[in-house]
């Protein structure tokens, strides 16, 4: 039985959700924890996972296409030109009590782009190393990325009717460089299961930025599945109207 002190954090993060949906500011950083915690998972609730488009195998999110010149600039070779999936590659969830995702489980990326991080620079005639850019640049073209770590975060499209709320799950891949090509590879992935408890701990400071990034990439999400629908449905009522003509126009 829940206590009296948590329904009225509940009662109260409802009605901030009541407030922010009224077109009030509301400031997430500005919440209690426990009023953070109910608020985006409130938030949450509202999506409805089974009717999003946009889900994508997860190894399709493992994947920069090459691109060689970028605004006629070309890309330095400390910088990821293309990024693919390793033949082999190495998969593993955590905290998953059910369901854990695979490679082929489809999600949605809630989070804006990768975060890189972890990576190591190396010097082609030495093989020096560096975790520092500024040294690697330093060496000039004789330098390249060698190997790194990326994190984005992703929602899980659930077998079951579970909102988002119980399906979000942090994404962090191993690459390393192809040697003598201008291209890396993912070797391994970890899947780690979320749950809104852990979400403030996670992300420490940046908390409350990446709880509004969450929900500005759904809402982009739900916008594309609205704009999807509604031209599915012009079709569809195209296609009603011209068999109602034929049928009025025509006889057994």
């Amino acid at each position: 039985m829940a206590s009296v002190g948590s329904k009225e954090k509940k009662s109260r993060a409802r009605v901030l959700l009541d407030f922010a949906l009224g077109e009030k500011r509301v400031s997430l950083g500005g919440l209690s924890f426990s009023e953070f915690d109910v608020f985006l998972e409130e938030v949450l609730k509202i999506v409805d996972l089974r009717e999003i488009r946009g889900f994508v195998p997860l190894r399709d999110l493992l994947t920069i296409k090459p691109e060689a010149v970028i605004g006629r600039t070309r890309i330095h070779t400390l910088d990821i030109e293309q990024l693919g999936a390793a033949s082999e590659l190495r998969f593993s969830a955590y905290e998953f009590e059910k369901n854990p995702p695979d490679l082929d489980s489809h999600v949605l990326r809630i989070s804006r782009g990768w975060n890189f991080h972890d990576i190591v620079y190396k010097r082609y005639e030495s093989e020096e190393e560096t975790q520092d850019r500024e040294t690697a640049q330093s060496w000039g073209n004789s330098s390249y990325h060698a190997s790194g770590k990326g994190t984005f975060l992703v929602v899980c499209r659930p077998p079951n009717h579970t909102g988002a709320e119980q399906n979000l799950a942090i994404i962090d891949f191993f690459y390393r460089k192809v040697p003598h090509k201008p291209k890396h590879v993912v070797h391994k992935v970890h899947a780690t299961f979320l749950p809104i408890g852990k979400f403030r701990h996670y992300f420490g400071q940046s908390y409350p930025k990446m709880a509004w990034e969450i929900i500005s990439e759904l809402r982009t999400a739900c916008s594309r599945t609205a704009a999807d629908l509604r031209s599915q449905a012009t079709a569809m009522e195209r296609d009603e109207t011209n068999l109602k003509r034929i049928t009025e126009s025509t006889t057994s």
